[in-house]
């Protein structure tokens, strides 16, 4: 068995995020009390909105930061816990092949910037593991974590190869962001509503006057015998598809039958699955489109509208595409927005809250939270003409 490989992705240290400024530091400097200063900063409904804007202003300028520690500690102390171990640092911890995976890509840096960026606001530490490392094993990785006073994990893909090496989860809280795979809900998780979403864009443009709308999902399958599946499903066959486990393609799925189901018979085109390396679909995706004639697509990638260019389609004026992840490389196109900083963001925040209550661990009830997209109008996309 390939034993568990991580490495602490840091260019260089990065300043401590505890501040030396006090909330008595703020008041000084303010027109307000020490208790109205401290009520702001807990956005406390009894102070106006104006005055904790006003406040946190300059609580920034200040360089304020509240500290975990000093909150875990109030908080073992009213509960009359003797357990005071007390939290400085989360762990983005990267179980991905690829170490830059997260910085390489427009969703993957707003991803992991928005975690980082929303942990120092709440005054954790933030550190980058990767799995991947030659030479690393779990039992080194829970020593790294340790010394570095490392109590969360924010995991952005896959546990199973961490579970495989029996790593303690008991010493760690744990939230994982994207969706799961099918046997992977065990533990809390933020991620987009991909259900939501798929049927949100079907719903729109519906509205813009498009009647025989296709879904086209993206996938990476992993073996020939997964490839095998997806051709299969595309072909009519539903049995035993491991391909539908990957994250969001079930979801993804899902949302579109449930709005194809109140559409007419003959309006009805079948979901279509693709790989996401185009140079194992681009002629599959041709040959599709040709066959469906779709008046528009909902996809997850520039495979498509690549293949719908040499398939002779001409987008929008013979083909529209609503992309169902709007990001900075598809900028200006119709689709769905997924809210990638705030899905970072809310990871943090379950993360945070769970760790100020010392909940670690396999957790007994997962909360599962999923961050609504926004529809976007775009030039994919537009009203159809009659």
């Amino acid at each position: 068995m390939r034993s568990l490989q991580i490495q602490i992705c840091v260019a260089m240290p990065e300043p401590s995020p505890f501040s030396t400024v006090t909330l008595r530091d703020i008041s000084a400097r303010c027109p307000f009390s020490l208790a109205t200063v401290s009520r702001a900063l807990r956005n406390d409904p009894r102070i106006s909105d104006a005055t904790k804007q006003e406040i946190r202003k300059l609580a920034d300028e200040m360089g304020y930061r509240p500290n975990p520690m000093i909150k875990s500690l109030m908080l073992a102390h009213k509960q009359g816990s003797s357990r005071n171990e007390l939290v400085s640092n989360i762990a983005w911890l990267n179980t991905h092949p690829d170490k830059e995976i997260w910085h390489s890509t427009p969703y993957g840096r707003h991803l992991i910037e928005a975690a980082k960026a929303r942990a120092h606001e709440l005054g954790y530490g933030f550190e980058e593991l990767w799995t991947q490392e030659p030479g690393m094993t779990a039992k080194r990785l829970h020593q790294i974590t340790h010394t570095r006073y490392v109590r969360g994990l924010l995991i952005p893909g896959t546990v199973n190869t961490l579970m495989d090496e029996g790593f303690p989860w008991e010493h760690y809280t744990v939230v994982c962001i994207r969706e799961q795979q099918l046997g992977q809900d065990d533990w809390h998780r933020s991620s987009a509503a991909s259900r939501h979403n798929t049927q949100c864009a079907f719903t729109h443009l519906r509205e813009l006057g498009y009647r025989r709308i296709a879904f086209a999902g993206g996938i990476y399958v992993q073996h020939e015998q997964a490839e095998g599946q997806m051709n299969a499903f595309n072909a009519g066959d539903v049995d035993g598809q491991e391909f539908l486990l990957q994250e969001g393609v079930r979801s993804q799925l899902s949302g579109f039958l449930c709005a194809q189901a109140f559409v007419a018979q003959e309006e009805r085109i079948p979901p279509f699955f693709y790989n996401g390396n185009p140079l194992a679909s681009q002629e599959k995706l041709i040959t599709w489109l040709r066959e469906q004639r779709p008046e528009a697509v909902i996809s997850n990638g520039r495979i498509l509208y690549n293949a719908a260019l040499q398939a002779g389609f001409r987008v929008p004026e013979d083909l529209a595409i609503a992309h169902t992840h709007l990001d900075d490389d598809v900028e200006g196109w119709a689709g769905i927005n997924p809210h990638l900083l705030r899905q970072g963001r809310s990871a943090v925040d379950m993360l945070c809250a769970h760790i100020e209550r010392n909940e670690r661990g396999l957790p007994e009830y997962p909360k599962h939270m999923h961050i609504v997209g926004e529809w976007c109008d775009g030039w994919t996309a537009p009203k159809k003409q009659p």
